[in-house]
This record gives C-alpha cells, structure tokens and sequence, in this order.
C-alpha cells in the first residue's frame, strides 16, 4: 500500500481511499488484522501527523489494542482542531 496523505487535503476523503483498498484487498481474499489496519493507516500520514501518530502508537495496558475506529476518529477530531487553529490565526 503506498497510499499518502496529502497536506491540506480532506481527511475524510483519504480515508475513503484507504477503505477502497480495504476493500479490494478483501475481494482478493487478504483479510488483515484491524490493529494492522490502524498502523497501515497511520503510516500513510506524512510527517506533519508525527505527534499523533507516535501518541496513538504508544504501547497500550495489556489487553488494549489499536483499533482502525480510533485511529479514524482521532484523526477526523486532530484534522478539525488544525482548521480551528488556522482559522483562529487568520
């Protein structure tokens, strides 16, 4: 999977690519692990994601694992957050 985030772009539609290639893995029968997903996810972020990702990466208490729905939402909640800091510097 080489799929990048391109700064500025929407989020949203990033993860609609990546769910794209979900799904076309899927109809080629390679079903991967949802925690394999969240890390597949967070690789695809550029370097301005770095903060987020080495947090969401952090080893968790025992029996707690990534999940792909974490990893969405934090990243959906960190895009608005950035749009609200512009707008407030604007």
């Amino acid at each position: 999977m080489r799929l990048k985030y391109q700064d500025g772009s929407s989020m949203a539609d990033h993860m609609n690519a990546f769910q794209g290639l979900i799904n076309q893995m899927t109809l080629l029968d390679v079903l991967l692990l949802d925690e394999v997903l969240a890390l597949l996810l967070l690789e695809s972020l550029l370097n301005s994601w770095e903060t987020l990702v080495a947090t969401l990466g952090n080893p968790r208490p025992e029996g707690k694992h990534l999940s792909l729905a974490r990893v969405k939402s934090s990243l959906l909640n960190e895009e608005a957050r950035r749009k609200d800091r512009e707008y407030e510097t604007d």
